[in-house]
């Protein structure tokens, strides 16, 4: 309505902001609509504003939704409108007015539909310019117009959040993997040209697209590839921002698209980042048995000592942090032995005993540093085993 109004000169407009109404108001609206005493459509009143919380839009799809479903009837034999307060209390808020809303939103043009569709996948809100496609960004600014979405100037952002799940229902449950898999390449393979920071934004948003789009098989080996350096650069991302819970979905979404073993021939840094990287992160979130899995794989794949140092290091602190101090010294001891470094069996002694000798060590080592100057340091021979340095 305003969008045609705009469009006519000389006519002013005044937005009204519509409050939430309160139980009263739903009442007179009830009462007036129905022909019948407040005494009567109080109780039904209490349940409705309970349900919408007084919401305009949602008490009067809740209230329409009630009539199409015959939950508040016309009888003939009393002569009135009837409910069943206990059949209209047990009914679901969200499933009963995102049905309805689905249906009035499949009576909106089709290209707002699309529009929605696509919002939708983001879930409430994303930045305007993420909207790369004109078509679909004439879609949400027609939908603007219509109340479904908020008038902001940064963002796309639905009026509520049943609205979304309502825009969300217009997919039909057999295409939406394909849908999120076809927006998300649809980001990460049409980025603008000169803009940084936002083709890192479209990434992000992209590659979260194309990870809801899975179990769907992608057999191009290249797209894996691109799919799972994309899932290791924002995961690195998240855990810079100690988002490590969405960090090791990433590194583990990175590692499904390379689920083979030859990858570990053909991508050998690639499949070493990811492991190490969702190692770290389930330490982190303290998921244990993801832990041993992608340790086991760095450990079983690795060429070098110096490739499985971050396995180790990761799965020793993870065996102190659970109270396994003697099994971590004993790994350490196994790692030292590999680096050609010996030392008699420790493992028969107690976990006391063995914090004792290594505080023993850790002092004896330090005075022996503090009582040698910086010339007679220079002058010690210079180590070369780039293993033990």
């Amino acid at each position: 309505i305003e969008a045609m109004f705009n469009q006519i000169n000389h006519v002013a407009m005044t937005k009204i902001q519509v409050e939430d109404l309160t139980e009263r108001h739903v009442d007179e609206i009830i009462s007036e609509s129905l022909s019948l005493p407040h005494r009567l459509t109080k109780p039904l009143s209490s349940v409705v504003h309970t349900k919408t919380a007084g919401n305009p839009l949602f008490t009067k799809s809740f209230l329409d939704s009630m009539i199409d479903d015959g939950k508040i009837r016309y009888s003939v034999e009393e002569k009135r409108w009837t409910w069943d307060i206990v059949v209209i209390g047990d009914v679901s808020i969200g499933d009963d007015v995102a049905k309805l809303f689905v249906r009035k939103l499949q009576r909106l043009p089709s290209e707002v539909q699309e529009a929605l569709k696509v919002l939708s996948c983001f879930g409430q809100a994303i930045p305007k310019y993420a909207i790369l496609n004109q078509n679909t960004a004439n879609g949400l600014d027609l939908a603007i117009t219509y109340g479904l979405l908020e008038n902001d100037d940064e963002l796309y952002k639905f009026a509520h959040s049943t609205i979304e799940t309502a825009a969300y229902g217009l997919i039909a449950d057999t295409c939406k993997t394909q849908f999120h898999f076809e927006l998300g390449c649809s980001m990460v393979n049409n980025p603008p040209t000169g803009e940084e920071g936002i083709t890192s934004i479209l990434n992000s948003f992209g590659i979260d697209q194309i990870n809801r789009s899975r179990p769907l098989t992608v057999n191009d080996q290249g797209l894996c590839r691109k799919f799972a350096q994309l899932n290791l650069w924002s995961g690195r991302r998240s855990m810079d921002s100690a988002g490590f819970e969405t960090a090791l979905e990433r590194f583990e979404h990175g590692l499904s698209f390379l689920n083979d073993d030859s990858y570990w021939e053909t991508d050998y840094e690639l499949m070493l980042n990811l492991t190490d990287s969702a190692s770290l992160a389930s330490y982190i979130t303290t998921k244990s048995d993801a832990l041993e899995h992608h340790v086991n794989q760095t450990l079983t794949h690795a060429k070098t000592i110096l490739d499985m140092f971050n396995a180790y290091s990761v799965h020793v602190r993870s065996l102190c942090t659970r109270g396994f101090e003697s099994d971590a010294i004993s790994l350490v001891l196994s790692v030292v032995r590999v680096l050609g470094e010996d030392f008699e069996d420790l493992n028969s002694l107690s976990s006391s005993t063995l914090n004792r000798l290594a505080k023993d060590e850790l002092l004896s080592t330090r005075e022996l540093l503090e009582a040698t100057g910086k010339d007679q340091l220079l002058q010690f021979e210079i180590m070369t085993d780039v293993n033990k340095l």
